[in-house]
């Protein structure tokens, strides 16, 4: 991901709050995944850059058609009612507020109006144009195939939005969300096991009475293993992993390990 597209966007003043928190967060996770592939390039550390830079850029992509569309919205309800007119539609601006106010027509937070937004009412609101007879019901075949296009596009542009308010609801989790989410945690989990093996080596071999100078040659096994149990991993179903430890009745650890389970998320 260019990192100029990501600045361009949180120097924005229009950007909201929860899109710049986001947006930094989804840009930290996608350095760290590619910092921790450029350390030890393996299928591992590889699936976690593809991961975290599908997120980060759907998420920058979305951003980025919100603040700058390709085609420049109206700058208020009196430019799209003017806009309107000269393409021979009947409308009066007095109908336009009224429509605005009920809902019918979406308008921006800075009263502005998209082009999409507009295109869609005149299909919701039944407009007619200028010098047609209003039951005449003839339609050029041109100007048909156009109007059920449009439809087609708002019943795409509905389904989305029902889709999106059901995600908001929690009834679904994009998959981009969670393997992110779950190549954090297993890249974490990475790299504190090779850490600890690298650390207690040498500590290991000594109790058991092995060869002090095979230290380097129990790490690389350790760690080829490892790289092969989170290869077989991530070609699994999505997993839960929980590791605690048991407490006494005064609220302090015991010594022992109590509980590891995994089981389906």
């Amino acid at each position: 991901m260019d990192k100029a597209r990501v600045e361009k966007i949180l120097g924005d003043e229009r950007v909201t709050s929860d899109e710049k928190q986001r947006l930094i967060a989804f840009y930290k996770a996608s350095v760290k995944a590619l910092s921790a592939y450029n350390n030890n390039p393996n299928a591992s550390t590889a699936r976690d850059v593809e991961a975290t830079e599908s997120v980060l850029v759907r998420l920058v992509e979305e951003i980025e058609a919100r603040l700058y569309p390709v085609e420049p919205p109206l700058k208020n309800l009196t430019a799209a009612c003017q806009a309107l007119q000269e393409e021979g539609w009947k409308i009066k601006k007095s109908k336009l507020y009224q429509d605005a106010k009920a809902g019918r027509l979406r308008v921006q937070a800075d009263r502005s109006v998209l082009r999409a937004d507009l295109d869609s009412y005149v299909l919701r609101a039944g407009l007619e144009r200028v010098g047609v007879a209003e039951n005449s019901g003839k339609i050029e075949a041109g100007q048909a195939a156009r109007v059920e296009l449009e439809n087609e596009k708002l019943r795409r542009q509905v389904e989305k939005l029902t889709w999106e308010l059901d995600r908001d609801r929690g009834k679904y989790l994009l998959k981009e969300d969670v393997r992110t989410e779950q190549a954090l945690k297993i890249a974490s989990l990475d790299a504190g096991a090779k850490h600890w093996i690298r650390t207690n080596a040498a500590d290991l071999i000594h109790a058991v009475g092995g060869a002090a100078n095979k230290e380097r040659v129990l790490i690389n096994l350790f760690e080829a293993r490892w790289d092969e149990l989170l290869d077989e991993m991530g070609r699994m179903e999505e997993l839960r992993l929980e590791i605690g430890k048991a407490r006494d009745e005064g609220g302090n650890l015991k010594p022992e390990e109590t509980s590891k389970e995994m089981t389906p998320a």
